[in-house]
């Protein structure tokens, strides 16, 4: 259950801009918090943990992996579901970390692509073992290389090159939600063809437990997909569906039904049903299911490996269940095997398990990331008209200098290079001379130059608000802002430079209430 509960879910936080309070409709209609839903599932993990190591919560630092092309907002959800579900609490942030799962998947690779434990697909051989030479497997080692990350929510890709004996991005994460969840919406939307889309709500609402019986049941032959034209595919449908059927139906059997949609179908496609009981359907009926998400991941990796960043890339390694797929191993290798070696390390399914253990005892095992967003805060400026041609300019009451208010102040631009520990400071003065309070909006974007955070595609994502305790002689204030970059999520600081003792607001960027919780702590300079 929490299995099937994540792989929704995160495919879900990859489809909308979720936040804590977003509701989520189950099968059956009932409705909880995103967040509620999330505390569910890692409370299970949680006491099975707990059971298995036979300690306590509070003795254990848990790695949470998250798919890469996640947002802010999606990873904030997942750690206050983390404090939610008891695995700590907001006192001890540092026992709860958020792992990038390609990223954990990189470090996984870099540890265990050796001789015996690489698998290279090839377009002439298909897939077989390997046993290179000494010299192939340094080349491995030492080119940059992609990591394709196949779930069963999303698909991330990021891309990394070892430099100065430290793992590098080159490429900020990119992806998308065509994980293996997607075939099963392929497979609903066919029975909802064969009998009836009132039909398969009602069995969902009625019998969910049988419902995800049978998508269990076709999960499975799904993992065992192979490009054999000849294999026969078959899911056991459950007691409580088909009495559902004979409850809600229209009168007509299910055999019939399975036969006038067969009438329509192409050569070589045939469904039908074994002993009242089993769904048999040929491999052209599967590789329909499989092949619309195939190709999504395969036009995605294409159009990425043409990126001028990822041009020397020579390697891409295929992680995650879905990357357990004979049919997209086949594909990708057919489309990409001129451009790059496709390469499937030992039990891929694992791969980002055992990196985020890595990760856990090294959160700095990724020396340097490319930031996913331009991020910066809106200030204000005295109008020029050289340069805020355009620009809307308004005066405060009572005061005789015009402003230009909006102005985007880059912090980080997206595609960046960031180090571990990054930090960047900007000094702001207040406008007017006894101006008590700073308000600072915190923005992000996609594009890399931004110039006003009311352009397009510039999204405000928190709200700094600064009290000053004192000010210069002039009457004005100063105040220092600093964001920190390079790890798994942002922190910003804002500090009184007047002050003779010294103000900090630290907080961690709201992304779901659009405002920023500030706490001042005061130490002797």
């Amino acid at each position: 259950w929490a299995n099937e509960t994540s792989k929704k879910f995160t495919r879900c936080v990859c489809l909308q801009n979720l936040g804590c309070e977003t509701p989520i409709k189950a099968l059956n209609e009932k409705i909880m918090s995103a967040k509620d839903v999330f505390a569910h599932a890692l409370r299970y993990f949680k006491g099975e943990a707990e059971k298995a190591l036979r300690m306590k919560s509070q003795n254990i630092k848990w790695v949470l992996t998250v798919p890469a092309i996640w947002t802010n907002r999606a990873k904030q959800l997942t750690r206050y579901a983390a404090y939610e579900a008891g695995l700590a609490t907001e006192d001890e942030p540092k026992r709860i970390i958020i792992a990038l799962e390609p990223e954990a998947a990189s470090l996984y690779v870099r540890k265990t692509a050796t001789i015996k434990t690489a698998t290279v697909a090839t377009h002439s051989t298909g897939l077989e073992q390997t046993d290179p030479t000494p010299r192939h497997i340094r080349h491995l080692s030492r080119a940059p290389y992609l990591i394709t990350d196949c779930g069963g929510g999303t698909v991330d890709c990021v891309a990394h090159e070892i430099a100065d004996g430290l793992v590098t991005e080159i490429h900020r994460p990119s992806g998308g939600p065509w994980g293996s969840a997607c075939i099963d919406e392929n497979f609903e939307k066919l029975l909802g063809k064969i009998f009836g889309d009132d039909m398969i709500r009602e069995m969902k609402l009625s019998a969910p437990s049988d419902w995800n019986a049978m998508m269990r049941s076709f999960e499975l032959q799904k993992m065992e997909a192979t490009t054999n034209e000849e294999k026969i595919y078959y899911v056991e449908i459950p007691e409580g569906l088909k009495r559902v059927y004979g409850e809600f139906g229209d009168g007509d059997t299910m055999d019939n039904k399975l036969n006038d949609y067969s009438e329509n179908l192409e050569a070589g496609e045939r469904i039908t049903l074994r002993r009242g009981r089993r769904l048999s359907f040929t491999a052209p009926v599967m590789r329909k299911l499989i092949d619309p998400v195939v190709e999504m991941i395969v036009d995605h990796l294409g159009n990425l490996l043409k990126r001028r960043e990822l041009r020397r890339v020579e390697n891409l390694f295929l992680v995650g269940g879905f990357g357990n797929s004979a049919i997209l191993q086949d594909r990708l290798t057919r489309a990409l095997s001129s451009r790059v070696r496709v390469v499937i390390p030992r039990e891929p399914s694992v791969a980002v398990l055992f990196g985020a253990v890595l990760f856990g005892h090294n959160t700095r095992a990724i020396a340097v990331r490319s930031s996913a967003f331009t991020y910066g805060v809106s200030k204000v400026e005295i109008f020029n008209p050289m340069k805020h041609y355009g620009a809307a300019r308004r005066s405060p009451e009572g005061a005789h200098t015009q402003y230009c208010y909006d102005v985007f102040d880059t912090f980080v631009r997206a595609n960046e290079a960031v180090g571990v520990d990054r930090v960047v400071t900007r000094r702001y003065r207040t406008c007017e001379p006894g101006q008590l309070r700073v308000s600072l909006g915190v923005f992000q974007s996609r594009r890399e130059n931004v110039s006003y955070a009311t352009d397009e595609e510039v999204e405000k994502c928190g709200q700094l608000e600064i009290k000053l305790r004192s000010r210069r002689s002039d009457g004005h204030g100063l105040v220092d802002v600093s964001m920190k970059f390079g790890l798994t999520e942002i922190e910003v600081t804002a500090r009184d430079c007047n002050a003779l003792t010294e103000d900090r607001a630290r907080c961690k960027v709201e992304f779901f209430k659009m405002k920023i919780a500030v706490v001042y702590l005061s130490a002797v300079w």
